[in-house]
């Protein structure tokens, strides 16, 4: 059992805050965020601690951090925060959902891994990663630091991921590809390509037909 700080104070710490207080036996001390975002000492009853305060109410040693940070500018802002954290001396916590199956090889610090995500054998996981729930990596599929994999996403077997990307709700991904650092994939595309670094596949564009009764199609 850990004592864990959230970084962030947003929305998705407040859901984090519900997963690791019902799936884990890790206990929460408080939040912490840069001191212009602080708007209340107190969230949720805990207390939220400034960047500038926190090494001395929480000191690295007693704590580790759980960075809650989505993928705000293709996730370098997970990344700057990290490397502000480390500075500091502190150590990172990975929370993982205990329906996820893990077969993979290897897995750094600080990943959020959500329901029913599925690492198959031969997988490597980098870290500070988020997999929301029902993503899925096949085998010998390498990923990086700072990715964020959304709900059904699925990689086929030896394709490799490398940072900062983030691969959208329902995409899929071919076999034998390599995802360049920065690639943005929209939600339900299929990639059956390489990538290269800062582009943006997205799949071709849904339209609502016009003059037409849904009452009159016969499903």
């Amino acid at each position: 059992m850990s004592k864990l700080l959230l970084f962030g104070t947003g929305n998705y710490s407040l859901l984090m805050k519900k997963y690791v207080e019902q799936f884990t036996d890790d206990t929460i001390v408080g939040f912490v965020c840069h001191r212009q975002y602080r708007e209340t000492p107190e969230l949720e009853s805990l207390p939220v601690f400034a960047m500038d305060e926190v090494k001395e109410k929480c000191p690295p040693s007693d704590v580790l951090i759980l960075p809650t940070i989505g993928y705000t500018k293709m996730n370098t802002l997970r990344a700057q925060v990290v490397d502000e954290l480390k500075s500091m001396g502190y150590r990172f916590a990975s929370f993982i959902h205990p329906s996820a199956q893990w077969y993979g090889e290897a897995m750094g610090e600080g990943n959020i891994i959500m329901e029913r995500a599925l690492f198959c054998l031969g997988s490597k996981v980098g870290s500070f990663n988020i997999f929301c729930s029902d993503s899925s990596i096949s085998h010998d599929v390498m990923i990086g630091d700072y990715n964020f994999i959304c709900s059904g996403a699925v990689l086929s077997g030896y394709i490799n991921v490398g940072d900062h990307s983030f691969l959208g709700v329902n995409s899929t991904f071919k076999n034998n590809i390599d995802i360049a650092d920065y690639s943005l994939v929209g939600a339900g595309a299929y990639v059956n390509q390489s990538t290269s670094e800062y582009s943006v596949t997205v799949p071709a564009k849904s339209i609502t037909v016009k003059n037409m009764n849904s009452m009159d199609i016969e499903i």
